[in-house]
């Protein structure tokens, strides 16, 4: 009789184990650690949650990753080797986005400014991101006066939407670095905080046929 007992008993823990390891899979196909332990998203495979409600997801569907409810870890396509920059949208997942060219500069208008007989300015403005920059130059067909005060020479106007990287602005700025290198006759170009691109001159003159390299000069998306 002792063994038939025995022999019971390890019957039903053996079924009840096969029972157990069969339904697992249901039981535990989502996993939940962390505060709010007993609440889990129906298309979570696993949830960690922190005590400020932030989590970090496996998802059923595709298994990504999600951080806090938004920013998904992804895996980049070979596209991104192609000219593209990795950007991250206003929820905070990953794109690509191409490394375009861009309207550069457009001449500033009014009665003191340049006109294209006077000024050409030849400009390639490349996006990457956020930031655009210039390579190119502006260079005088005539020789002119400034037209602003303290010898300044204001040429051209990034385009809307956009604000300067970094300002540098009057003379006062003291970030110039050489203004008339007259070996080579460049002249270092400014940028305004209103988007005016120029340059000051301490001879007051922007010679027929000198250049002012744009070279390096960066603004960014507002």
């Amino acid at each position: 009789m002792k063994r038939k007992l025995q022999f019971s008993t390890k019957l039903f823990a053996v079924t009840f184990v096969s029972a157990f390891i069969l339904t697992s899979s249901t039981l535990f196909a989502q996993v939940k650690i962390g505060a709010n332990s007993t609440t889990i998203g129906a298309n979570s495979n696993l949830e960690v949650e922190a005590t400020n409600a932030n989590k970090t997801v496996i998802t059923k569907d595709a298994g990504k990753l999600i951080v806090d409810g938004n920013a998904q870890i992804k895996t980049l396509p070979a596209a991104a080797l192609a000219d593209k920059s990795v950007a991250a949208d206003a929820s905070g997942n990953l794109t690509l986005r191409a490394n375009v060219t861009v309207a550069p500069l457009g001449l500033l208008t009014g009665p003191t400014r340049y006109t294209s007989d006077q000024v050409n300015v030849a400009v390639n403005a490349v996006r990457t991101g956020n930031v655009v920059c210039l390579e190119g130059n502006i260079n005088a067909l005539e020789t002119l006066a400034p037209n602003e005060n303290g010898n300044e020479f204001r040429i051209a106007l990034i385009p809307a939407g956009y604000t300067p990287r970094v300002v540098q602005q009057g003379p006062s700025g003291g970030n110039f670095g050489l203004q008339h290198a007259d070996a080579w006759e460049i002249y270092t170009p400014i940028i305004y905080t209103n988007g005016a691109v120029g340059f000051y001159l301490p001879d007051a003159e922007f010679t027929i046929n000198h250049n002012v390299s744009l070279n390096g000069v960066c603004y960014i998306v507002n």
